[in-house]
């Protein structure tokens, strides 16, 4: 069970969110570990901002599923932006 904090901030006694942030990662010794899970089992602060490194690593996973846009879209979309298409130039260099 979590101790709500007067104040729902970090303390002298949480630790860093560097420290946090690797907890999440799975990068720490065994020793750290408990000691972190002990700190996190009493203080809803550090649970939330390990909750928010949770959700932010599953949001970078989902990223990485993304396709890479096709060559020929982004010389269109580059030609747009840019424009190339206007001036006939994306016509010269599709064909080339």
């Amino acid at each position: 069970m979590h101790l709500m904090k007067k104040d729902f901030c970090k303390d002298v006694n949480c630790p860093s969110s560097e420290e946090l942030f690797n907890f999440q990662a799975g990068q720490l010794n065994s020793s750290k570990v408990e000691e972190l899970k002990n700190h996190i089992s009493e203080c809803d602060f550090c649970a939330s901002e390990i909750s928010l490194y949770t959700k932010l690593k599953r949001l970078e996973a989902s990223r990485k599923k993304i396709a890479p846009m096709p060559l020929a879209l982004f010389a269109l979309a580059k030609a747009i932006l840019s424009g190339y298409l206007e001036r006939g130039i994306l016509t010269q260099q599709l064909k080339s």
